[in-house]
């Protein structure tokens, strides 16, 4: 997509790129903007303000992050179990 994002809001990016963004009005450039994903420039194509979203727009990502939860969860259970089971040996290197 050659590095556009979707709309962005306070919290979903690293710190640095977050200042950067939320400072510019829509149009401008950013400076360099290091993070540990590495440098970024960024432009601010729009704003939108803030709203709550309705339910029929958020729904499907609702039902991608519970069964994620879920699916994490199963993971954890099943390697607890395993761990319990097994006869580990760890050794420093």
């Amino acid at each position: 997509q050659g590095g556009e994002l979707p709309w962005v809001q306070r919290g979903q990016t690293l710190p640095p790129f977050e200042q950067a963004a939320f400072m510019l009005q829509p149009g401008q450039l950013s400076g360099v903007v290091e993070t540990p994903l590495g440098f970024h420039i960024v432009q601010a194509v729009d704003r939108q303000a803030p709203r709550v979203a309705e339910f029929d727009e958020v729904k499907e990502r609702i039902r991608i992050v519970l069964q994620t939860e879920e699916a994490q969860e199963r993971l954890r259970a099943a390697v607890e179990s395993l761990m319990a089971k097994a006869d580990v040996e760890r050794f420093a290197l």
